[in-house]
């Protein structure tokens, strides 16, 4: 998988139409970012941020900003993530449909700042959006940011429901990665 991973950043090429560039960008980004080189997955979805936004490239606006800004917040910068995130969850929501990830990574983002309480709103409306379209992947995700959050507000019980019910769901879908990282939050009390 990793050969044609590398295969493909090589359609992130200059001489690429825009179009392939942000599809391999994302597919590319998303693949480091899940696997744990953030730096690499960073450097990946900002060489073609600039690309969405052209006219015609726009929708994939959020597609990269959100997982950049994910990537962002785990080098901590979570300053430079915010406003992205901030635009991502607003592009994502005028849109009509919204799976909720945009909304889990800007939770994540204010959970990094600080800001607790802005942090907890946003992974219950990524809970939520995650519940009401039946997307199992993204309501992992989201429980565990919400319950992670939970955490640090001292809010310790309700934390291991979320966590716990995060960690069956990314059982369930063979969230591997997910799934060690709940393993590890639940294990030690905190996120």
């Amino acid at each position: 998988m990793k050969f044609e991973v590398l295969d493909c950043q090589n359609d992130l090429a200059h001489d690429r139409p825009p179009f392939f560039r942000i599809l391999s960008g994302v597919a590319t980004g998303l693949f480091w970012l899940r696997f744990g080189h953030t730096e690499l997955a960073a450097e990946t979805l900002q060489s073609v941020l600039s690309l969405t936004k052209e006219d015609e490239n726009h929708a994939w606006f959020h597609s990269v900003a959100s997982p950049l800004g994910l990537a962002l917040i785990r080098m901590n910068r979570a300053e430079e993530a915010l406003p992205l995130l901030q635009q991502s969850v607003a592009m994502e929501s005028s849109g009509g449909s919204s799976r909720g990830t945009q909304a889990v990574h800007l939770a994540a983002c204010w959970a990094a700042l600080g800001d607790t309480r802005k942090g907890e709103d946003q992974a219950r409306i990524a809970v939520a959006r995650a519940r009401q379209n039946g997307d199992q992947g993204v309501l992992a995700y989201a429980l565990h940011t919400l319950g992670a959050v939970l955490n640090q507000t001292g809010q310790h019980k309700v934390s291991q429901v979320c966590l716990s019910e995060a960690l069956d769901i990314a059982e369930s879908c063979k969230m591997r990665p997910l799934v060690e990282q709940i393993s590890k939050d639940v294990a030690g009390g905190s996120s």
